[in-house]
């Protein structure tokens, strides 16, 4: 009889044991978001060398199921499998707001293609001068572009355009927020030759993006939606790394750099 009642009592200390440790694994579903540097892999089994299911973007939303160790088990758009739990948080990231610096370094060598004047391929090597960073061509007959941060009203801008000349592709005005607008400048002229500055709306779709192009890899790419359509992809120390017109296509793309 006694032996009987323990071993109903071991069997029920069993069974508290395993379902206490089946608690610690799966905890209650809960939402949180990748705040890793870089996209985040997910992989079919809990370990670094598994296969890769999908890769998801940071900043993302994800559900947590269950969590051992250094891996979580999770479910995004529909598709499951581990991350390392380092990797989330209960809150999103907060978006960068980037104030400065998206004019290139100089002692760079940038090759576009195609390029800003519409041709097939063209490098470039930058050089700096206090406020300027010149895009020398490094192609007979092209010319040299100009980076310039400059202010005007108290408002600072970030603006590019051929180097010496009215020309400007662009004037963007920063601080430059995440889901916010800022403004592009334009000049024309009235019939009495007096400049007139015309502000048009962009939106800046993002601060925290990852972009790959042929060059490589931009964490924290800035992108801004122009009013035309045109969508201009700026990384820090690199300026432009892309262009696409209204319809997606490419009209600039950056596919290599050398330092």
């Amino acid at each position: 009889m006694v032996k009987t009642i323990n071993l109903i009592v071991l069997s029920l200390v069993l069974i508290v044991s395993l379902f206490s440790g089946v608690e610690n694994v799966h905890a209650a579903e809960k939402t949180m978001y990748v705040t890793s540097k870089n996209d985040l892999i997910l992989r079919a089994s809990p370990s670094k060398d598994a296969k890769q299911v999908s890769t998801i973007p940071k900043n993302s939303k994800v559900v947590v199921t269950s969590t051992k160790n250094e891996w979580s088990y999770i479910t995004y758009n529909k598709k499951k499998g581990y991350v390392y739990t380092v990797a989330l948080s209960k809150n999103p990231a907060v978006p960068p707001v980037v104030s400065n610096g998206l004019e290139p370094a100089g002692g760079l060598t940038l090759t576009y293609n195609p390029s800003f004047y519409g041709k097939s391929k063209e490098s470039f090597r930058t050089e700096k001068d206090e406020d300027v960073t010149y895009l020398k061509t490094l192609t007979n007959g092209s010319e040299n572009l100009a980076y310039a941060v400059w202010n005007m009203m108290d408002k600072k801008y970030f603006a590019l355009g051929i180097a010496q000349t009215g020309f400007d592709y662009f004037n963007f005005g920063y601080p430059m927020a995440q889901n916010k607008y800022t403004e592009r400048l334009s000049f024309t002229s009235d019939s009495n030759g007096v400049e007139i500055v015309n502000k048009h709306t962009v939106l800046v779709e993002s601060t925290s993006k990852t972009i790959k192009t042929k060059a490589g890899t931009f964490n924290n790419t800035v992108i801004l939606k122009d009013s035309n359509g045109f969508r201009y992809y700026l990384a820090k120390g690199y300026g432009v790394i892309k262009i696409t017109k209204k319809d997606g296509t490419v009209h600039t793309e950056l596919v290599a750099i050398k330092k």
